[in-house]
């Protein structure tokens, strides 16, 4: 210390320790204007110090670390808290050794952050919402909660699991390692709850949309030796946990993985006992496991897909084996904080389902979350019926989460199988495809009807196959532009005959009376008529809509014909026209 005193210019020297490798913890806390506090969340951090609190894997509550830490470091982030005499949410992190059971206050974050984020969902707590309640005035026990009674009373106690695991996007960055530190370099990030680590691990790495529906086989990490896997491990990675899996089923110890990495042992013994697991079920590949084999997998988190691609047999065949064994998900609420009855639902298999579930409304699935997709939803929840929607647009899933409260969106692929298997097809009252692909409506309510659905309505935009389609087993098509020649048929049809010695036989206002539909009476040939639409010089802001012959309505397309004894209805601005050949220039 004197030799750097004397050898600085002025007269100073820092002092810093390494405090790599320790465990990070995180707690979050609330404070109101009169000093109350609770803690929302306690975040155990799993990677250690030296990765960013961004790009490492936790878990809440902290599944490690002892009571009386915990109750220590409470204890002492009140007290930064209300020293800084921060009214809301305050986030402050620790870095603790567990050697030497040191403490060391990292940093705070007075104010909503990404933690609180985590927090608010991991345990129903409303952060952001209750922090703006405590700024306008009120007070934690002024704000009441169904569960505690007023949330001065509030205790983070739920029975489960919550895991966040990052999600990172180095391929789509030229020239950027995959390297972790302290600078954040995740673009997102998923949260799972489970009602055991392993549970909600796994369902965590299903739910980064990588292709990976478990820990093993990701890459070619699979095909390396122990030596070139463990010097992976050197450096932290955001395959760092997939590449720690194949090095446990390569004989890598807990203790060699713990050196390099840092990582808790407790949760390496967590990984490794999935790993055997997987070699247990690997050893009667081409075959479904016993049944006690199978409850202990799914319990544990392994997903029908990925036991599908392990044991190399059909992935339905699992399903179906799992559902004969009684062994469906459970969904358990996580109450919302600052309600009174209100909560939010997470699947497990390790729980039984006491949830009610009415029977008495209908329950209909739509595909697609288009504008006729939300009218039509719009009208089931006021007539009371049950409404799901499929949507594979994240954003439009957004959309329709806040313009429809009452229904329930799904983000994801209504076409395929799997997906509506799992949302419950055979269980729905009536399926609506309303996809922008004609084909895929057809497809997937043919599928419907063969899982004995009730009812089965498919939306068509073409209908010139409409014998074929009456050939099809569906309930019914919906085409939008017959709706609409219809609308116009109804419409033109309900007005009284014009007078005067034109040749419109009834005509409509729309749109404020700026346009108007006439119908007309082709009774003699003339020079509309045998003449492909395409090839009339029809004015500008004239529209064939609809031509209506021995009863049917057409929509007409370029190649079609006005011929005698149609009756023709012009859609127009043009407020001139007494005769059907007026629409000729």
């Amino acid at each position: 210390m004197a030799r750097g005193l004397q050898a600085s210019l002025v007269g100073q020297v820092l002092v810093e320790e390494s405090i790599l490798g320790w465990e990070e913890l995180e707690l979050e806390v609330v404070r109101d204007a009169e000093g109350n506090m609770i803690t929302v969340c306690f975040i155990e951090n799993i990677d250690p110090l030296g990765v960013h609190t961004g790009d490492s894997f936790c878990s809440a509550p902290m599944l490690t670390i002892s009571e009386e830490v915990q109750k220590r470091l409470q204890e002492k982030s009140y007290k930064i808290v209300d020293s800084v005499q921060v009214i809301g949410g305050t986030n402050v992190q620790w870095a603790h050794d567990p050697e030497t059971d040191r403490d060391i206050i990292i940093e705070i974050n007075p104010r909503t952050s990404r933690s609180s984020a985590l927090a608010s969902k991991a345990t129903g707590f409303p952060i952001a919402l209750v922090s703006a309640m405590l700024a306008t005035g009120l007070t934690l026990k002024d704000i009441p909660c169904g569960k505690y009674g007023t949330l001065d009373k509030y205790v983070p106690d739920g029975d489960y699991v919550v895991i966040k695991f990052a999600r990172w996007a180095f391929e789509k960055f030229k020239g950027v390692e995959d390297k972790l530190g302290t600078q954040m370099r995740a673009v997102g990030e998923v949260m799972s709850i489970g009602k055991n680590y392993k549970e909600a691990f796994q369902k965590a790495i299903r739910s980064l949309e990588t292709g990976r529906y478990g820990l093993g086989h990701a890459k070619d990490f699979d095909k390396k030796s122990k030596e070139e896997l463990l010097k992976m491990l050197v450096s932290p990675s955001s395959e760092r946990h997939f590449i720690m899996y194949e090095a446990l089923r390569k004989g890598a110890t807990v203790e060699e993985i713990h050196a390099l990495t840092k990582v808790k042992a407790w949760f390496i013994n967590q990984m490794k006992e999935l790993v055997e697991e997987e070699e247990f079920l690997l050893a009667n590949k081409g075959k479904l496991p016993a049944d006690d084999v199978l409850i202990a997998a799914k319990k544990d988190g392994f997903s029908d897909k990925y036991l599908s691609r392990l044991l190399e047999i059909d992935e339905a065949e699992i399903r179906n084996k799992r559902i004969a064994l009684g062994l469906e998900e459970a969904w358990e609420p996580v109450h919302v904080s600052g309600t009174q009855d209100k909560a939010y639902y997470y699947s497990t298999y390790n729980a039984e389902d006491k949830n009610p579930v009415s029977t008495e409304k209908p329950k209909v699935m739509i595909l697609g979350g288009g504008r006729m997709a939300y009218y039509l939803a719009k009208a089931l929840i006021l007539s009371h019926v049950r409404v799901k929607i499929i949507e594979l647009d994240y954003k439009r899933c957004e959309y329709l989460c806040e313009a429809l409260p009452e229904a329930v969106v799904i983000h994801g692929d209504g076409t395929d199988k799997e997906t509506l298997q799992e949302e419950g097809l055979e269980k729905t009252d009536a399926l609506v495809c309303l996809t922008g692909m004609d084909e895929e409506n057809i497809v997937v309510a043919l599928y419907a009807k063969a899982k004995k659905v009730s009812k089965v309505i498919a939306k068509i935009n073409r209908i010139s196959f409409d014998e074929i389609l009456d050939a099809l087993d569906i309930d019914g098509f919906i085409s939008p532009k017959m709706i609409a020649a219809n609308n116009i048929v109804r419409y033109v049809r309900a007005m009284q005959n014009s007078a005067g010695s034109s040749n419109v036989e009834t005509l409509h206002k729309l749109v404020n009376e700026q346009i108007e539909a006439l119908e007309f009476k082709v009774r003699e040939k003339s020079s509309v008529v045998g003449v492909p639409l395409k090839d009339l010089k029809t004015k500008s802001e004239v529209l064939v809509a609809t031509i209506i012959r021995n009863g049917r309505v057409i929509i007409p397309g370029g190649n079609d014909m006005i011929e005698v004894d149609d009756s023709v209805i012009i859609v127009t601005r043009n407020n001139h026209l007494t005769d059907l050949k007026d629409i000729l220039k």
